[in-house]
């Protein structure tokens, strides 16, 4: 007997699973998903060869592209999922005391937004600017955080600056520690930048700790205000001040500081 010929989804075809999965399953599908398109990802910065790149970005594209990357990192971000990582920064400003004088007019900018609403709660006395790369909310800008051009002129700096798992997202250590370098220019003296990475990132690398985020970040004029590690995520809000007057070399490559079987190797480096 012939076997029934699979019919193909057409271009329009959207894929639902991942609303209608059941939380187990959810949860697996979309790690699944996030991970190896971070893997693919990665993949594609440390190679030159074009055959090699078209090879990986076919692969990411079966696995649904961007936009299901998207939508993945959207409905694990969900609030009713436990990921909106706006609340963590939210508690942390009430902590520290916002002044009076900026308590209703404080300025952010989230780069890497996959929601425009992330703030909205505090709308009254947080003015959000959302970017990305690939927008799916009409109120986030299209814009490629790396080639944006720096303000001027103070009145067009923020407050508060945030890299909310998004520097994972990139493949390349050196574009990460330029990314991070990159959000000083956007900042107003004495500014915060947000910060928050994979969990694993910090406590499982062969190249990155907690102590030497510390000592990259405050090579950089970054002083740690807090942090906190989630069961998945590791929190930080930085202040900014005066940066070193030289780079310390060994941020120019990889260390290794905490080698070992099983250990990833994310890492960050600076020019």
């Amino acid at each position: 007997m012939p076997r029934a010929t699979k019919r193909k989804k057409p271009v329009t075809f959207e894929d639902t699973s991942l609303l209608k999965a059941k939380p187990a399953a959810f949860k697996k599908k979309t790690a699944q998903i996030i991970r190896r398109y971070h893997v693919l990802n990665k993949e594609v910065e440390k190679t030159s060869d074009p055959d090699k790149i078209s090879e990986l970005k076919n692969e990411m594209e079966k696995l649904g592209g961007l936009e299901l990357y998207q939508r993945a990192s959207v409905l694990g971000a969900s609030k009713t999922r436990g990921g909106d990582t706006s609340k963590w920064l939210v508690q942390e400003l009430a902590k520290i005391g916002i002044p009076d004088e900026v308590k209703t007019n404080i300025t952010l900018l989230d780069i890497g937004a996959l929601s425009s609403e992330n703030y909205k709660k505090q709308s009254a006395w947080i003015k959000t600017t959302s970017i990305d790369l690939n927008p799916r909310d009409s109120n986030i800008i299209k814009q490629d955080f790396l080639e944006m051009e720096a303000p001027n002129k103070d009145s067009n700096r923020f407050n508060i600056v945030c890299l909310s798992l998004v520097v994972n997202f990139v493949g390349d250590p050196l574009k990460r520690g330029i990314m991070i370098a990159k959000t000083r220019d956007f900042l107003l003296p004495s500014g915060y930048l947000f910060f928050v990475v994979p969990l694993p990132c910090v406590t499982n690398s062969r190249y990155l700790n907690h102590e030497y985020l510390q000592e990259f970040m405050a090579n950089l004029g970054f002083q740690q205000v807090s942090c906190h590690f989630a069961k998945k995520l590791a929190y930080y809000l930085f202040r900014l001040g005066k940066p070193a007057k030289t780079i310390q070399e060994k941020f120019h490559r990889k260390n290794l500081v905490n080698d070992g079987p099983g250990r990833n190797n994310f890492s960050m480096t600076l020019p």
